[in-house]
């Protein structure tokens, strides 16, 4: 929360290189932003709004690929990073503008316990693909 308090604006956030692992998943490297976050000479709202951006830039670069490689089309956007307002806002923004469908649901807690509703739709879509 304090994080986002702080952030004020950024023009661009790092592209984090990533790397697709046999098993299937994606691992970005975060090592990249943290020169960025221990720059004394950008302003602690910037570096802020940088981090931000880079995990927005995660968020939306996971989707995409999930779109292309798996045919998603909806997004869920649950858990306890999306308390972080701001971060809900932008990336639900930018999913939407890279044609993806934002999914929440307010009567579910905006917690992790949000979560198991995306988890049982999945595994309600797997049965229906069986």
């Amino acid at each position: 929360m304090l994080l986002e308090a702080l952030a004020t604006s950024a023009v661009s956030g790092p592209l984090l290189p990533s790397t697709k692992h046999e098993a299937g998943y994606w691992e970005y490297d975060w090592s990249p932003l943290v020169p960025m976050l221990l720059d004394d000479s950008i302003s602690i709202g910037e570096r802020a709004a940088k981090f931000h951006l880079a995990l927005e830039n995660v968020i939306c670069d996971l989707a995409l690929r999930a779109k292309e490689e798996l045919g998603i089309q909806q997004v869920g956007l649950t858990g306890g990073v999306f308390q972080n307002k701001r971060l809900f806002e932008e990336a639900a923004d930018k999913l939407t503008k890279l044609g993806l469908e934002c999914i929440t649901e307010p009567r579910l807690p905006v917690s992790d316990g949000g979560l198991c509703v995306g988890q049982v739709r999945e595994y309600a879509a797997t049965l229906l693909r069986v």
